[in-house]
């Protein structure tokens, strides 16, 4: 054990002192510099922790990134589902079921089943975003549920009035393998001749000078003549309500008063009137209102083709007449 006292020789004095080497006056020397070490390895740990990663940080920080990027997809899945959904019990009520003779569903049945969300505020921020996922995926499987039933009725229906399926708008007015494109949808649209926004009450459709244009169900033709907006233009009444409009044709195959079946060629795609180029301009008017033509394909596309034709169609493009 070290002595508490030691004694050191002054030359000048020519005289012995006795020096503290006791613990605590050592303990005091030592203080300062264990400090200086603690703050610069204080200092250091901040620094290392603000600029670099552990090897287990960088797996979460990885994982938390995969799991984000997983979430912002499934969500925007279930929001494509929805408003795929909210699509078809439009047009279930106002269309399918309106034209079948048969009552829209009440929305106490359509949301049968759907409960408001439980509260999770007990719930961590990623259980809350699964909690609300879940309930998402929960109420649109309930809604299918009733869709299907829904459809179910429409098809025992629909089998008892054929002929009068045939006057309901099913098909597109140009096949799809004589389409060239797709041109500018319903809605607010930039006229190409007069350079203004209005609504484009229809659906153009691409393709070659002397096209095929079918009717797309069964009618009676109650116009084709020219006309200084449409250019050569053909309407069909297929009863019910429902009248289509064909126009910009380069020549008519049928005349006022003819009765016409679905597929029936009426006329050759054209540029006449004011267009921009060769396409035909299709509407669809139930009960003296102008609808989007778009719900009215599901007779001769594909789901997946059908969803290219909505998405091109909705682009705000500028019109062709």
């Amino acid at each position: 054990m070290a002595a508490k006292f030691t004694y050191k020789f002054n030359s000048e004095k020519l005289t012995y002192y006795k020096v503290d080497n006791s613990f605590r006056r050592r303990f005091k020397k030592i203080i300062p510099a264990f400090t200086l070490a603690a703050i610069v390895g204080i200092l250091f740990y901040f620094v290392t922790a603000a600029f670099y990663e552990t090897p287990l940080e960088r797996k979460l920080r990885t994982e938390n990134s995969k799991l984000a990027s997983q979430y912002r997809t499934i969500r925007k899945q279930l929001s494509y589902f929805n408003s795929e959904l909210n699509r078809l019990e439009v047009n279930d009520d106002s269309l399918y079921r309106s034209f079948l003779g048969l009552p829209p569903l009440p929305s106490t049945v359509r949301q049968a089943g759907i409960g408001g969300r439980i509260s999770s505020s007990n719930y961590g921020a990623f259980e809350e975003l699964v909690k609300i996922s879940e309930d998402q995926l929960q109420s649109i499987q309930s809604r299918i549920r009733v869709q299907k039933r829904s459809y179910d009725d429409l098809w025992k229906q629909a089998e008892q009035n054929q002929e009068k399926l045939q006057h309901l708008p099913a098909i597109m007015p140009i096949s799809l393998d004589e389409l060239s494109g797709i041109g500018s949808g319903f809605g607010m649209r930039m006229h190409p001749i007069l350079n203004i926004i209005r609504p484009h009450e229809g659906m153009d459709f691409n393709a070659p000078t002397g096209t095929p244009i079918h009717a797309t169900a069964d009618g009676r033709v109650i116009e084709a003549e020219y006309s200084t907006t449409f250019g050569n233009v053909v309407k069909i009444d297929h009863g019910y309500g429902m009248i289509t409009l064909y126009a910009h044709m380069n020549g008519f195959n049928t005349r006022q008063g003819k009765m016409v079946k679905r597929g029936q060629v009426i006329g050759f795609v054209g540029n006449t009137g004011l267009s921009t180029g060769s396409h035909v301009h299709y509407e669809v008017h139930i009960n003296g209102k102008v609808v989007d033509p778009v719900y009215y394909f599901f007779n001769d596309v594909s789901p997946e083709q059908y969803d290219m034709i909505v998405d091109l169609a909705g682009q705000p493009r500028k019109s062709m007449d």
